[in-house]
């Protein structure tokens, strides 16, 4: 691989100077020009072989570890400026100390950095070796078998008092009056919701532990006693202003069934009833002998039933919108229409109208009877392992293996989504499976590319989630090296520019420069898309992100459909014809359909899009059947894309110093302003990630 410098033979091409290649499509501009740095930099090829890049998580950051830490844990959702450390210089590679980013050790030995290991043999490829994950597998086992033995509140009243909420009368009192400024909304036709005029309810729980599960009993609680009031979590006082220390429930009113007013002859009896239905989940046929769901008499209760008495002789086209309404609010949910209901249930003589009859469907009584049966199992069928995947998307493989274990998606727990086109490790939680049917499923359901180990049982509560990953050990191999030799093109903003053979003093000067000066962490290919405009690779995620942001939900499942350009993943012929159906149709669901692949496991996300798209007839709620992580994921591309650019423009001021206006983290963890660029470390500067919560 030794390459002559002065061999003329190899062609110059000419490039604009702040442009590398095609990523300017990703926000990466600015970074490589010629001058001093015309020797320090080299391109390659990754990802030619599923093995080239192989993908180890190190370990987790537990949520009760410590109260820095539990902080940390959330980064992903609530600090928006931890993961930004890094536009100052990283200084954790080949053997330098890890400065400015010291952390509650998880696993000493398994949190160190790779060591960087270079070999230029003939056909040899770049490596970066690491160390196997099983330190932190032992680590990360014994850190989960966690129990807590806490009383729980039998009602609203004693768990306010048990968690030491402030003005616990008080609270109750405004979610009385919120509750009966709901009820008014039945009997006045919605007026007072839509103006407002009610007074909204804040619990400052702060004071609650977090990692915990005591926002959720809040949550319940709540609900039990005041079905109509709905409740989130936020971190937005009453005031507006926004802490990462302040933890609210904010209580409101809840609309979901309140467009039902206008169809039923009792709103006053039958809404309260639905509410209470749908907060108390599905009921089974052991369950029905111990509690009633309904009041009326003439319902039949020992099948989890209630029934909305209609005005008489409605019109066929308004009893059609109801199905629609209770559709809308829970999947969930079955209705039918029944005749000869007695408004009255007590008075056989009373008159008779019809009624909408609301069950809950078979899967949803099934998984109720799954809950039910994991409350009673052996604190063994939590289980803890290693998943490991090969050249598998993360949507596809959580589908086979829910598929092969005959759970629900929310039953397995991971800590982030690894690369499709790789060897990923990574840890696992399994809930409301055994070992067996685990070990089982391995040797007979699953396919050696998707494959679990290290199967240990745990005790406690202890289940893994978005935000718990520590980080991640890659090993890489760089196919094709070749450097980039660059020089002036006699033409403002142009250079010329030529592929030569790497040396091994080339790489030791990139290695040099990478210790001195560090490098700047941007958003790939990965998460913010291919590289490249749309006519040349397709859709990419960031485009979906941005028609999300703007509530374009139409245009994004069009471009969900439309996807990227073929030649980047090599469809099948059913998928090919799929998409071109889509767009040749004019987007015609039913159409498009009838093209998909009949392999169940090809083009998941965009089969349940567009099934649900013709079953709501609504394009939010076609959004809303994929995956929460898979929704935000598109929101995180374009929300990279953005981060890209602000780093550019950020380079472009220089890389040595910091300047005015800049932020940077303090010692205290605090993030402020630069007023003097010399009282300030470069490695110290952070770039906030555009979020709601981001001054």
């Amino acid at each position: 691989m030794m390459g002559d410098e002065n061999d003329e033979n190899d062609e110059w091409t000419r490039t604009r100077t702040q442009t590398i290649r095609n990523y300017s499509t990703l926000g990466i501009d600015g970074f490589c020009v010629p001058g001093n740095d015309e020797d320090l930099e080299i391109s390659g090829d990754i990802k030619t072989n599923p093995e080239d890049f192989l993908v180890r998580e190190i370990g987790y950051v537990p949520p009760t570890h410590s109260a820095e830490t539990a902080e940390r844990s959330t980064a992903g959702r609530n600090n928006n400026y931890d993961r930004l450390e890094t536009l100052g210089w990283i200084r954790a590679l080949a053997g330098l100390q890890n400065e400015g980013r010291a952390t509650d050790e998880v696993c000493e030995s398994a949190s160190k950095k790779p060591r960087m290991k270079i070999d230029l043999e003939d056909e040899a490829p770049l490596r970066c070796d690491v160390p196997s994950p099983e330190a932190g597998l032992n680590s990360i086992s014994q850190q989960a078998h966690t129990t807590t033995d806490e009383v729980k509140a039998k009602n609203l009243a004693e768990f306010l008092f048990q968690h030491e909420i402030n003005g616990v009368e008080v609270t109750l009192k405004e979610l009385r009056n919120l509750h009966d400024s709901a009820l008014e909304c039945v009997t006045s036709s919605c007026e007072k919701l839509e103006k407002g005029d009610y007074k909204k309810v804040w619990i400052d729980t702060t004071k609650m532990v977090r990692g915990s599960n005591h926002w959720r009993d809040l949550h319940r609680l709540i609900r039990e006693e005041y079905p109509l009031v709905q409740t989130e979590t936020t971190n937005v006082g009453p005031d507006g202003s926004s802490s990462e220390e302040k933890r609210w429930i904010h209580a409101n009113i809840d609309a979901t069934f309140l467009p039902l007013v206008p169809f039923l002859v009792k709103p006053c009896e039958d809404l309260p009833r639905i509410y209470n239905f749908l907060n108390d989940g599905p009921i089974t046929h052991s369950e029905s002998k111990k509690k009633c769901v309904a009041a009326v008499s003439n319902e039949d209760s020992s099948h989890g039933t209630i029934r909305l008495r209609l005005k008489i002789d409605l019109p066929r086209d308004q009893r059609r919108a109801i199905h629609k309404i209770i559709s809308k609010a829970s999947r969930s949910l079955e209705t039918t229409t029944q005749n000869g209901v007695h408004i009255d249930p007590s008075d056989s003589n009373s008159p008779v109208t019809s009624a909408i009859v609301v069950s809950w469907s078979g899967n949803a009584r099934s998984s109720r009877r799954r809950k039910r049966k994991a409350l009673h199992a052996a604190k063994e069928d939590r289980l803890f392992c290693v998943l490991r995947k090969e050249n598998m998307e993360h949507q596809l493989a959580m589908k086979r293996i829910t598929r092969a274990l005959r759970c629900r998606n929310s039953d397995v727990g991971v800590g982030g989504i690894k690369d499709k086109k790789a060897v990923t490790f990574q840890f696992c939680t399994i809930k409301n499976v055994s070992k067996e049917k685990l070990e089982h499923a391995c040797r007979h359901s699953l396919r050696s590319d998707l494959q679990f180990s290290n199967i240990r049982p745990i005790d406690g509560n202890f289940f893994l989630s978005r935000g718990h990953l520590l980080g991640n050990q890659f090993e890489i191999i760089v196919r094709r090296l070749k450097r980039v030799q660059k020089k002036a093109g006699g033409i403002p903003d142009m250079h010329l520019e030529r592929m030569l053979d790497v040396r091994r003093s080339h790489i030791d000067k990139m290695v040099d420069r990478i210790k001195q000066r560090g490098f700047v962490n941007f958003f790939g290919t990965q998460r913010v898309g291919d590289a490249g405009s749309k006519d040349q690779v397709g859709v990419r995620p960031f485009d979906i992100g941005r028609a999300m942001l703007r509530q374009e939900w139409d245009a994004a499942i069009d471009l969900i459909v439309q996807g990227r350009a073929r030649h980047l993943y090599n469809p099948c012929e059913e998928e090919i014809r799929a998409r071109q159906t889509w767009i040749s149709s004019g987007r015609n669901v039913k159409e498009t359909l009838k093209c998909f692949p009949k392999n169940k496991n090809a083009m998941i996300k965009e089969r349940d899009i567009l099934q649900a798209l013709l079953r709501f007839r609504d394009p939010l709620e076609a959004i809303r059947s994929m995956p929460h992580g898979m929704r935000c994921f598109y929101i995180h591309a374009y929300q990279s894309l953005v981060w890209n650019r602000a780093a550019s423009q950020r380079i472009k001021l220089g890389l040595t110093n910091p300047v005015k206006g800049d932020l940077y983290k303090a010692s205290d963890g605090e993030v402020r302003l630069v007023d003097d660029p010399n009282e300030v470390e470069m490695r110290m500067i952070v770039l906030p990630l555009p979020g709601y919560n981001v001054i």
